[in-house]
């Protein structure tokens, strides 16, 4: 549901709302696409130090499945 409403939201221009949906879909479900889509829809929101949160844990959850540990790209 959230990750859907997320996409509708970034379709319609509502990108800070758009934001705060896909953070739910990865609250609820941790994907790399959620993640990525809540950054992207941070910076064109505006919030660029919330954009940068969200590409962490975007970062961090695909080094996890990579097996590898989530600081490895520090």
């Amino acid at each position: 549901y959230w990750f859907a409403r997320g996409n509708d939201d970034a379709l319609a221009g509502r990108h800070a709302a758009a934001a705060r949906a896909f953070a739910r879909s990865a609250a609820a479900l941790p994907t790399r696409e959620a993640y990525y889509n809540e950054a992207l829809a941070h910076e064109l929101a505006g919030e660029p130090e919330l954009a940068i949160v969200a590409f962490e844990s975007y970062l961090g959850l695909e080094l996890t499945e990579r097996g590898l540990p989530p600081d490895a790209a520090d």
